[in-house]
């Protein structure tokens, strides 16, 4: 009789290890070991037609207290004794065998009716469902192998085409260099086309997963698309690194996603599967830069304002350009700074001899193909207050003025910072 629950435990397909074949054929347990995704219907069903057609032998209730909440109920499980001649076990195994090999068959053809109308992952399925036929009676106990040979050459060739699948597929990156003025974004979308290959055929590949990934540089891009009807999949890009330099993006297809055969082999179709690289060159901004001052007491004033906020810009990634150079024209930004130098007497500190001035800013950017796009910042504002400067001189004042740093304790940056910072976050849309 326990001869009798094990033999019926693996007809049925069960995967047992050996502990579980110990609890199912001695205490008469299999909670928990009955598994339906791994049972195998083609030996389910040959069984099941075998059982209709003799009479048991012999029947073997066994009952088990279960732990349920704070009491206990009993589980019954019948097992029932088969016995099967010579013959008809050989027609059992017959059976068993000719409805895998048939499935196998129907799905092997199946797969090649996919790949004729251009599915091509629908035929990789189909394919897998070949190897799973072969799956379920591999290792099988007292199964004759004579009975398997047409199921093993399907299992075979579906296998040789799933593996041959990666070298066949093809892929190419469109747009795959572009550049973008720092503050925008790609013109093109990021597009990889994926299609296959057969002996000088080409088909698109579609409804694959594409990854697309930044993997130097910082973007912002679109979900993960699917591949269309074309093979393409389009991923645009919402955001670009705020400094300027290289983005990189890789493209990979995700086959794992899509559950094709199994999981060892997703991902070996997965890895092999060629994929795309784009490089996306964030460009600086170019500001033409001018500077008009009135500081009687201080003759190069514009050119020291100007020198210290062009190296506060550049700081932000612009590029400077000098409109009296004849370049000023191709910049993408005029930027213009108005300064005034107010007298404010003398006396400060307690002596008469220290001389005071006070600054007073305009700062106006517009863009130079849109010149609606504008900006105007004016200092002393509620952020930059205080723009004194003190010397013995009404020149030292000036310079000492021009120094924008009497707030650097506040805010932890100079005025010319304040500016650069403001003005670069106009232009890249950041305010």
């Amino acid at each position: 009789m326990l001869s009798a629950r094990k033999e019926i435990a693996d007809a049925l397909g069960v995967e047992l290890s050996r502990e579980q074949v110990e609890t199912i054929t001695s205490a008469g347990d299999a909670s928990g070991i009955l598994d339906a995704s791994i049972s195998s219907v083609a030996r389910t069903e040959a069984l099941a037609g075998a059982l209709l057609q003799v009479s048991a032998e012999e029947y073997c209730p066994v009952s088990a207290t279960v732990q349920d909440g704070p009491g206990v109920r009993t589980v019954w499980k019948c097992y029932v004794l088969v016995p099967f001649s010579a013959d008809e076990h050989a027609d059992y195994w017959r059976e068993v065998s000719e409805v895998a090999t048939a499935r196998a068959r129907a799905a092997f053809g199946q797969a090649e009716s996919e790949f004729a109308v251009g599915n091509q992952l629908g035929g990789i399925r189909r394919y897998g469902e070949v190897v799973r036929c072969a799956a379920e009676l591999t290792g099988l106990k007292g199964m004759p192998q004579s009975g398997l040979l047409e199921l093993h050459q399907l299992e075979s060739e579906a296998r040789q085409r799933i593996m041959d699948f990666p070298t066949a597929i093809r892929s190419v990156a469109h747009n795959a260099t572009q550049t973008c003025p720092l503050g925008e974004i790609p013109a093109e979308p990021l597009v990889l086309e994926l299609w296959t290959d057969c002996e000088g055929v080409r088909q698109p590949l579609a409804g694959v997963p594409v990854a697309f990934t930044a993997v130097g540089g910082c973007a912002d891009l679109d979900d993960a698309p699917k591949t269309g009807s074309d093979g393409r999949a389009v991923c645009r890009v919402r955001s670009v690194s705020a400094t300027p330099g290289e983005c990189v993006v890789r493209a990979r297809p995700e086959f794992g996603s899509l559950g094709l055969v199994d999981d060892e082999t997703d991902m070996f179709i997965t890895t092999s599967a060629p994929g795309g690289v784009f490089a996306i060159a964030v460009a600086p901004l170019s500001l033409s830069l001018s500077v008009e001052t009135e500081c009687p007491h201080h003759d190069r004033a514009a050119a020291v304002f100007r020198s210290r906020l062009a190296e506060a810009m550049r700081e932000q990634g612009c590029a400077i350009l000098d409109p009296t150079g004849g370049d000023g024209s191709s910049a993408d930004w005029v930027l213009h700074a108005s300064v005034v130098c107010e007298d404010a007497g003398h006396g400060g500190y307690g002596d008469p001899n220290v001389h005071c001035c006070v600054l007073s800013l305009n700062v106006q950017a517009r863009r130079q193909d849109d010149p609606a796009k504008q900006f105007s910042l004016i200092l002393p504002d509620g952020a930059y207050r205080e723009l004194e400067g003190w010397g013995l001189s009404e020149r030292r004042a000036v310079e000492d003025a021009l120094e924008l740093d009497r707030e650097k304790d506040r805010l932890g940056v100079t005025g010319y910072e304040y500016i650069a910072r403001e003005v670069q976050a106009f232009m890249t849309g950041g305010r």
